[in-house]
């Protein structure tokens, strides 16, 4: 593969090469919840290590400092939701 390849492209080849589905994502500007469960795996193809190092630490670095204002805002959507549901139940 080159760097001019598409993901498409690259999906194609790498079909061709492991002989299953693949399923080709530039990480970059991928939403970081993606970006973290995806370079928790093992790369196929990197043409960068150093720059997958960057990334992955970068990415990493966003979850976890994000992670607590998600669960947060899930418990309240939570809370919410059931305050919602005894609400129409007249309860």
């Amino acid at each position: 593969m080159s760097a001019s390849d598409t993901p498409s492209t690259s999906r194609c080849i790498l079909h061709v090469q492991l002989r299953c589905q693949v399923d080709v994502r530039v990480l970059n500007d991928a939403p970081l919840g993606f970006r973290y469960h995806a370079l928790q795996g093992r790369p196929l193809v990197t043409r960068d290590d150093e720059l997958l190092d960057e990334l992955r630490a970068r990415t990493w670095d966003d979850y976890l400092d994000f992670q607590p204002f998600a669960r947060q805002s899930s418990v309240t959507t939570s809370a919410t939701w059931n305050d919602t549901r005894r609400a129409w139940a007249g309860t």
